[in-house]
């Protein structure tokens, strides 16, 4: 069997995968100390200079004898320890934040990875040993030499790029050039990876062997130079994978045998994951790794040609066969190339940032050729920077002309029409149908014609983007101390009730738009705030400052139809911004009603407060509303409570649209004032959903609400306890399913 190694790697990693799917993979919990002062004592495993806008912090990477890791930030140390030494440190501990809600980042899982149990903040160095690596820190020296020679040539946005592609300090690059780079593509020219580890190892060894140092000599020495490197830049996922893969490469020069890519990635695949098994699920990884197989797999058998009679007849020599490829030809190469790697990494996008860029396959046309460019003059910059400055200076002109093309160019893309593609993210059976796919036109690739080849691929890409018809879907988001919930309708229309928050900073950004688009929701037809109050609509401008580099667009504002001369400043607010950002601003009013999807089956009514209605106090002006569809009914209560839910049980009794219903989002996050007994009894939910943080200073839920709830018999979830909770009807049957459940 050929690749008998790949092939056990292969299996090593399937069965890794497998045994992860059967274990508890939780990650720590580390709660019980949060906010606690504590004492450690450790290894210094890693330390890096970081600025914020607070000020300038030093990381530092601690290894306890308990194992793990713990992040360690110091402002203004007195005393800079060195790698390897042992220190005892003293701070507050902040443990990382678990996912509460679909689509939101887990700090938790993603340092569990990493194995970093949690951070300490304001830390402080109590006593230290003389001991210390001095190859590590001798590594950092020149580290710390070559960022102040980037810094003194490049400006400061500049210079954290080229930080990043150097030095692997990706974590003092600009975060809004970041997040540009991220969402057009071209993050991964950050990331010490393949590319970066090709263009400095290769082109390395290729001078030391024009050079004439013998093979015996160059190959040695580029391997011990690029781990070298790799320690320097407290190599990643990617960039281990890269430097595992160019000593395998070397080592093959040197027993002159053939270097097969896929047995070199295979290898590299399984000391990782000896290493950290749940390195499965980290999408850095699952990028490199990739990509590598869509270069060295998948392109070899789409482009494969079938032996034809044309292909046996005798061809005549010509002047121009001598030129191996045409511009043509080179530049079809390299589109089809990305085009391979777009289309392999796309249950990768989905699953992570559940969006592609579209015009990503483009943009690393023109961005990646020139990279070759950018590390050689940085380099070169770097290393006469410090000999001859005047060098330098002229040396660093190419790469700052061309990161000003990148800037550009994203820019370009981002104002381009549909720059984006959210889909949100796939079912497993996708991916799994997606991947059978890819396989067998790899397995298959000398029997297939080509067009069948690539008809194969064109219905893989399929199935990544369909989605299946769902019923009518209710989630209540984890926002904390606030409101948020999102309606999809089973014609697949979307509607956001609230969204802000007082305890959670940037809501928007961090909680909503990330389950929005891992919902694949692209569009909120309308988004009804039932009252100006913070922590009901916080969310809502940052959501609209998103929109112009390819957020999720809001066609209609819905606010209560109030008297004019109560609209308060931020109610006024909420109208202004809307109208400058072109969305359509609508009042509803009590008895207003309209319908929320095109077949009319999911119809919500307004039901408080009456048009032009004048209450002293916002909540009491909370927009209240019914959400019907067939027999499933929901009633969003808003913040009302006290004479404003009286005047509501009024107007049920006299109109005669009291009844039971479904499920009820609890009246302002519980408190004591709201759900009365009068209320409860006439309206019966078998349900109620209370949106509120874990730990509050409202004491929200209040005991006498859950207790008036607990004697009509309804069953009680909170955010605060289940996370986001999610209900899926037919309108007849219904499902609820807790997030952290």
């Amino acid at each position: 069997m050929r690749r008998v190694l790949a092939f056990v790697c292969l299996v090593f990693v399937i069965f890794t995968y497998l045994i992860l799917l059967m274990v508890d993979t939780k990650p720590p919990d580390f709660s019980h100390l949060d906010g606690e002062d504590i004492t450690v004592v450790g290894i210094v495993a890693g330390k890096e200079y970081r600025s914020y806008e607070w000020g300038d912090i030093l990381l530092i990477k601690l290894k306890p004898e308990t194992g793990g890791f713990i992040l360690c930030y110091l402002a203004e140390p007195d005393i800079v320890p060195q790698l390897g030494s042992t220190v005892q440190m003293t701070g507050r501990v902040r443990v990382f934040e678990l996912a509460t809600n679909p689509g939101q980042f887990s700090a938790a899982h993603y340092y569990q990875i990493m194995k970093t149990d949690f951070r300490l903040y304001n830390a402080e160095i109590v006593a230290y040993g003389a001991d210390y690596d001095r190859f590590r820190e001798w590594l950092f020296g020149i580290k710390a030499k070559m960022g102040e020679t980037i810094d003194s040539f490049f400006v400061a946005e500049k210079a954290s790029v080229m930080r990043a592609m150097l030095l692997g300090e990706s974590g003092q690059t600009d975060s809004e050039l970041k997040a540009m780079y991220q969402r057009n593509g071209i993050v991964h020219i950050l990331t010490v990876s393949g590319l970066h580890i090709s263009i400095i190892g290769l082109g390395l060894y290729k001078f030391l062997r024009r050079i004439t140092v013998p093979l015996l000599l160059a190959a040695p020495l580029a391997i011990a130079v690029m781990y070298g490197y790799g320690v320097m830049i407290d190599m990643g996922a990617p960039s281990f994978r890269a430097i595992v893969m160019f000593a395998l490469r070397m080592t093959a020069h040197l027993a002159k045998r053939s270097y097969d890519l896929l047995t070199a990635l295979a290898v590299a695949a399984v000391l990782i994951l000896i290493e950290q098994p749940l390195y499965l699920f980290h999408s850095g990884f699952l990028f490199s790794f990739t990509a590598v197989l869509a270069i060295g797999v998948l392109m070899p058998a789409i482009s494969y040609q079938l032996a034809d009679k044309k292909a046996n007849r005798p061809k005549v020599l010509k002047v121009k066969r001598k030129i191996s490829l045409s511009l043509f030809e080179k530049v079809k190469q390299s589109f089809l190339t990305t085009l391979l790697i777009s289309i392999s990494t796309l249950p990768i996008y989905f699953s992570f940032y559940y969006e592609f860029p579209l015009y990503s396959i483009v943009l690393n046309l023109v961005v990646i050729p020139p990279m070759t460019l950018v590390m050689i003059c940085g380099i070169v910059t770097v290393t006469l920077g410090m000999a001859v400055p005047i060098l330098g200076k002229i040396t660093a002109v190419i790469p700052s002309v061309i990161l000003d093309f990148y800037y550009f160019m994203c820019e370009l893309a981002d104002q381009m029409p549909q720059s984006r593609l959210i889909m949100g993210k796939p079912l497993t059976w996708q991916i799994a149908v997606f991947i059978a796919l890819l396989l067998l036109i790899v397995v298959t690739h000398r029997k297939l014609r080509k067009l069948l080849r690539y008809l194969l691929l064109s219905v893989a890409v399929l199935v990544m983007l369909w989605r299946p018809p769902l019923g009518l879907t209710v989630t209540f988001l984890d926002v904390g101390q606030g409101d948020a919930v999102f309606v999809a309708t089973p014609d697949r229309r979307h509607y956001l009730i609230d969204g802000g928050s007082n305890s959670v900073s940037s809501v928007g950004q961090y909680r909503l738009l990330p389950f929005l688009k891992s919902q694949g929701v692209s569009q909120v037809d309308a988004w009804i705030i039932t009252h100006a109050h913070n922590d009901h609509y916080s969310a809502f401008p940052e959501i609209i400052a998103q929109i112009k580099s390819g957020g999720v667009k809001i066609v209609h504002l819905i606010l209560p139809d109030i008297c004019e001369t109560v609209r308060d400043g931020n109610y006024l607010f909420l109208v202004e911004t809307a109208r400058e950002a072109g969305i359509a601003v609508s009042y509803m009013g009590r008895g207003q009603s309209f319908l929320m999807d095109k077949e009319g089956e999911v119809a919500v009514k307004s039901l408080h407060p009456e048009e032009g209605a004048v209450w002293g106090e916002v909540n009491h002006s909370s927009l209240v509303l019914l959400l019907e569809f067939h027999q499933f009914s929901l009633l969003l209560t808003g913040d009302i409570e006290g004479r404003a839910e009286a005047e509501l049980v009024r107007y049920l009794r006299e109109e005669g649209e009291g009844g039971e219903v479904t499920v009820l989002k609890v009246a302002h996050h519980g408190s004591r004032g709201a759900s009365s007994k009068e209320f409860l009894a006439l309206t019966s939910p078998d349900i109620a959903i209370i949106s509120a943080a874990r730990v509050n200073s409202y004491g929200h839920p209040h005991q006498e609400s859950l207790a008036r709830l607990a004697d009509e018999n309804t069953v009680i979830f909170a955010t605060g306890d289940s996370g986001a909770i999610t209900i899926e009807t037919d309108g007849m049957k219904m499902r609820l399913d807790e997030f952290l459940r």
